[in-house]
């Protein structure tokens, strides 16, 4: 396959993936997805513009001078609208003016620049010179930078939403709402550290790069436009909403009342944590105590509503596949509350280390 093939295929994916943008307006999923929707299409179709003109008029083949220009001009706006689509979710709406106006003012620093490699006596505009070169090296490092803020931005961000999520849903569900958004996250943060190198590499270098440039979008709208289809937002909404309240809490004292105790010693000696898809109002509802009580406790014990929740599951399961060898793996994890195997996998052994299989084989005393 050429480069010009990878070209044609881009600009078709990048095409289709912006008119299915521009198609899902979801009332339901709010002004906020919605403007987010809007900054992703743009973003997604100046991608597709320039894989248009990189087919069309060949820059790559004029020389690698001409490539570099129009990859710089067209993924770096491209870049700063995604990353904002982004960012915009995890704030709610909520971004800064700085937030917003960073990205653009890089790229018009990045123009200036560009236009300044041009100014040289006597030769054709975008001409491989010397100074040309130098423009282009600084204009990438420039969205580097742009691309690591951002990323650090929205890594932030993610990491506040986790935080929240961790104090309200089951650990399962918030891998469901927030996975996508941790994979692009690094991938984006990815992109901005390869450019300032493989911009400027041969053609069979550009080939692999933008075909891994090719499936982060497809993941990055694909799952962007499920997250608004299921109303993502608004779960993350509650959360967050419940995450406030808590720090506006003034009840919190270092030794939680007795009544709270016994009803967490009560609720957990029942197994009722074996219900899957449980929530913190849930519990807390189960307990006959409010919400924010629970919270309190959990923070005299150091953690968090999702992690305590894996531990007492996760001691289950370790009682059950020590006193049942017969019990399958599967089994196991439906008794003890996991929505699938793989998911009981992984989280047994972050948590003890090994898989249920070799503890299974290998019981502790």
């Amino acid at each position: 396959m050429t480069l010009g093939e990878i070209q044609f295929g881009g600009m078709l994916l990048t095409t289709v993936l912006t008119l299915d943008l521009v198609s899902r307006s979801l009332r339901q999923a709010g002004t906020v997805y919605n403007r987010s929707r809007r900054l992703m299409e743009v973003g997604i179709g100046l991608i597709a513009v320039q894989f248009l003109l990189q087919y069309t008029f060949h820059f790559r083949e004029m020389g690698v001078t001409q490539g570099v220009a129009v990859n710089l001009l067209f993924f770096m706006l491209s870049s700063w609208l995604i990353c904002l689509a982004i960012l915009n979710l995890q704030r709610r709406g909520h971004l800064q003016r700085w937030q917003w106006l960073m990205g653009g003012w890089c790229w018009l620093l990045a123009v200036g620049i560009l236009l300044w490699g041009t100014l040289t006596d006597n030769v054709p505009m975008f001409s491989d010179t010397p100074r040309m070169r130098l423009a282009e090296y600084v204009t990438a490092v420039l969205f580097s930078l742009m691309q690591i803020i951002y990323a650090w931005l929205e890594w932030r961000e993610f990491s506040n939403m986790k935080h929240a999520l961790n104090n309200y849903y089951d650990s399962e569900e918030k891998h469901q709402l927030l996975g996508w958004m941790e994979k692009s996250v690094y991938m984006l943060a990815v992109i901005g550290l390869m450019v300032p190198a493989i911009i400027f590499m041969t053609p069979s270098v550009m080939f692999f790069y933008t075909m891994f440039l090719m499936g982060f979008i497809y993941y990055c709208v694909s799952r962007f436009i499920n997250y608004g289809a299921e109303n993502a937002l608004q779960q993350v909404e509650v959360a967050e909403q419940n995450d406030d309240m808590e720090s506006n809490f003034t009840e919190v004292t270092n030794r939680p009342s007795e009544r709270t105790e016994q009803a967490i010693a009560q609720w957990t000696a029942g197994e009722r944590y074996c219900q899957k898809g449980l929530n913190i109002q849930q519990v807390a509802n189960e307990m006959g105590i409010a919400r924010e009580k629970l919270s309190a406790w959990l923070k005299t014990q150091g953690t968090e509503y999702a992690p305590w929740l894996n531990g007492l599951r996760v001691e289950k399961a370790k009682r059950l596949l020590k006193e049942h060898p017969e019990y399958t793996t599967e089994a196991v994890a439906n008794d003890c509350g996991f929505r699938d195997r793989s998911y009981f996998h992984r989280i047994f052994r972050e948590l003890t280390g090994e898989t249920p299989n070799h503890f299974q084989t290998n019981p502790r005393t």
